[in-house]
């Protein structure tokens, strides 16, 4: 584990302890990591524990303008992509599995709430997809999210994320689910989108390596 994620893990603990005080302190200590060196969350071995360090980095807790926030947004979203790419093989029996569900439920709320950022800054200002290409993309991801904790739920599969999202995540997915196509094949959905994720997620990397000056 890094030094990264090591401190990722503490702000979460901290975060969860509800001390204003500490909550503000290591805020500035991972906002001074992310300007100091973006691309070293990028090499995170669990994205999914970073992407809910880095949500919590953007609660009116941690006190972040609204400049520091956009490279947080950036991580986090590479950060949830990430965790779709190297758990949605998992076998249900896998404990990484839970990792999967968990970072879609996170990923479906933060999408949701960030979703012109995502689409038009990354996206397209990042991986240069025309917007409207870039709309598209982000709505099929957005159902595959939503699709593949669909079909973990028909199998009787509730590893859910922590009380405190639960009841946010229950009332946007009720919503979505009104308005999203239905899909008869997931694995078609999944061949889609994958390799659009991955393409992004080298864009993002690429762009923060450029920030960090690593070429």
């Amino acid at each position: 584990m890094t030094f990264i994620e090591e401190f990722a893990q503490e702000f979460v603990a901290v975060y969860n302890s509800k001390n204003e005080k500490e909550i503000c302190h290591k805020a500035r200590i991972l906002v001074g990591e992310i300007n100091k060196d973006e691309y070293q969350f990028t090499r995170t071995t669990h994205p999914y524990a970073m992407a809910t360090a880095l949500y919590h980095l953007l609660s009116d807790e941690a006190k972040l303008t609204d400049e520091e926030s956009i490279p947080v947004a950036k991580l986090l979203y590479y950060c949830l992509l990430k965790n779709y790419l190297i758990n949605n093989d998992m076998d249900i029996s896998d404990v990484k599995y839970a990792d999967l569900i968990d970072g879609c439920q996170l990923g479906i709320i933060f999408m949701t709430k960030f979703m012109k950022f995502i689409a038009f800054s990354i996206i397209s200002g990042i991986a240069h997809y025309m917007p409207d290409g870039a709309r598209k993309h982000l709505g099929n991801q957005l159902l595959l999210f939503c699709k593949t904790v669909q079909h973990v739920e028909t199998m009787h599969f509730h590893h859910f994320i922590g009380d405190e999202l639960m009841e946010e995540y229950k009332e946007l997915a009720q919503e979505l689910n009104q308005y999203l196509p239905k899909v008869a094949d997931l694995s078609i959905l999944k061949c889609e989108c994958t390799p659009i994720i991955e393409q992004i997620c080298k864009d993002i990397e690429f762009d923060c390596a450029l920030r960090g000056n690593e070429f």
